[in-house]
């Protein structure tokens, strides 16, 4: 037991520096009580499947104004536009009032093939037809399927499912995908004891997990698991453990915000649980100070010993002194989910552009010129603490971050940036028209 806690602990810091790196200590002025570090309740699990529920004031005090997608598609009031490009559709807001926030690895249904969601995007009334990055989760269709339109899509209460999917969706990977949903698909067989693959379209993930064995599995582990997020107050977010490693976590900035997603999140790690079921015991759950801590690194200087042996290797750059791993990489993306330029790394080892390839490698005894653009102060004094203790030449551009980031894409309102680690990849996404309040934030493990 006290060594999966120690891996977990592992794996934990990994996360908290990620969170910290992709821009978590950087939120907007907030209250003494919203300062407060957040809190874990008490894990429930059922079967292979465990979640944590995270606790924590609202970031975002008007989450009433901002519906979810698949509200707007069955209020009639938001259309998202088949265009041809298997990798780009557009979405419009046709609400007089109501913001529309779309979450990166949401499905959905139709048009000429199923495609999922590959970022963030908050799209304030009256948009227009705002283009946003896809991915297909249906190979081979390429016209209207039975009464579907081809022209349009239509709501999906699914999400994809499992972290591999999840990371090849969100670092524009489009034969990973595919080969992702198959392998979902062939798990989901050979557990289930029945074929999952659909008549109508063998390859699309969206039928499959219409399966209606695939669904009463899920719906064993949603009456065990869902009330326990449901209706609470506080809850912002939750941790999620298949047999016995953390897979992903997710927080909003508001339960309002996490309300509205929690059904389908627990739907997606539920179906992962189904694919991922296997005889070998499980490993004991992390203790709730376990969980807290990960979470409560974020943005913080660690000890001493947490940067030592193991723990030093998966945490990043800014959260360890001494030479670190070159592998961290950090980007901020426009409105289409594209780096806006090339970044330098956060690792002062390596400089890297947008999707984390190495451009170059210098050594540690190089005097660096490092431009600290699309950064928040808060990033840039721990880069300058960072890169003088390294003894280089730090020149920081005076621009606020703020400026610097907001997209370039009409219509999109968040900034999404990204960071990745051994660990995983961290996402945070932050509404420049609310202070750069965040919005949502999520790990996705490797």
């Amino acid at each position: 037991m006290k060594s999966s806690h120690a891996a977990f602990g592992v794996v934990a810091l990994a996360l908290a520096g990620l969170w910290f790196a992709g821009g978590g200590a950087a939120a907007p002025a907030r209250s003494a009580t919203a300062a407060e570090q957040p809190r874990v309740s008490a894990p429930l699990t059922h079967g292979n499947l465990t979640v944590f529920f995270v606790h924590g004031p609202d970031a975002v005090s008007d989450a009433h104004k901002v519906a979810t997608l698949a509200e707007a598609l069955d209020a009639g009031w938001a259309v998202v536009h088949e265009t041809g490009n298997v990798n780009t559709l557009q979405v419009e807001n046709n609400s007089d009032d109501y913001e529309l926030f779309v979450q990166e690895g949401d499905i959905i249904k139709g048009g000429r093939q199923d495609r999922v969601f590959a970022t963030d995007m908050l799209v304030p009334p009256k948009s227009g037809r705002v283009p946003f990055p896809a991915h297909c989760v249906e190979a081979g269709r390429w016209q209207g399927r039975g009464a579907e339109a081809s022209t349009h899509f239509t709501k999906s209460d699914q999400r994809i499912v499992g972290s591999k999917l999840a990371y090849a969706n969100a670092t524009r990977q489009q034969s990973e995908v595919w080969d992702n949903v198959k392998e979902n698909q062939d798990k989901f067989t050979r557990n289930l004891g029945t074929t999952v693959n659909a008549p109508d379209s063998a390859t699309s993930f969206q039928l499959t997990l219409e399966n209606k064995t695939l669904q009463q599995k899920v719906a064993e582990f949603e009456a065990a698991l869902r009330a326990g997020g449901e209706g609470k107050r506080n809850v912002i977010g939750c941790v999620f453990l298949v047999n016995g490693q953390v897979t992903g976590a997710e927080v909003y900035g508001s339960n309002a915000m996490f309300q509205k997603a929690w059904p389908r999140l627990l739907r997606s790690q539920a179906a992962d649980a189904v694919a991922e079921q296997s005889d070998r015991p499980l490993p004991p759950v992390p203790t709730v100070p376990e969980v807290e801590r990960f979470l409560a690194l974020a943005g913080q200087q660690p000890s001493a010993a947490a940067c030592d042996g193991a723990a030093r290797q998966d945490s990043v750059a800014l959260n360890c002194p001494g030479p670190a791993p070159a592998r961290n990489f950090y980007w901020v993306e426009d409105g289409l989910g594209q780096p806006n330029a090339p970044d330098t790394a956060v690792n002062p080892i390596v400089t890297a552009n947008g999707s984390g390839q190495a451009l170059v490698q210098q050594q540690e005894s190089i005097q660096e010129t490092v431009q600290l653009r699309n950064r928040t102060d808060n990033q840039r004094q721990r880069l300058q603490q960072y890169y003088g203790m390294r003894g280089s030449n730090v020149a920081v551009n005076p621009q606020p971050a703020a400026a610097v980031q907001t997209p370039a894409a009409a219509g999109n309102r968040l900034n999404v940036q990204r960071v990745e680690d051994a660990a995983g990849l961290s996402s945070e996404s932050r509404d420049a028209g609310r202070g750069n309040a965040l919005i949502h934030k999520s790990f996705i493990k490797k």
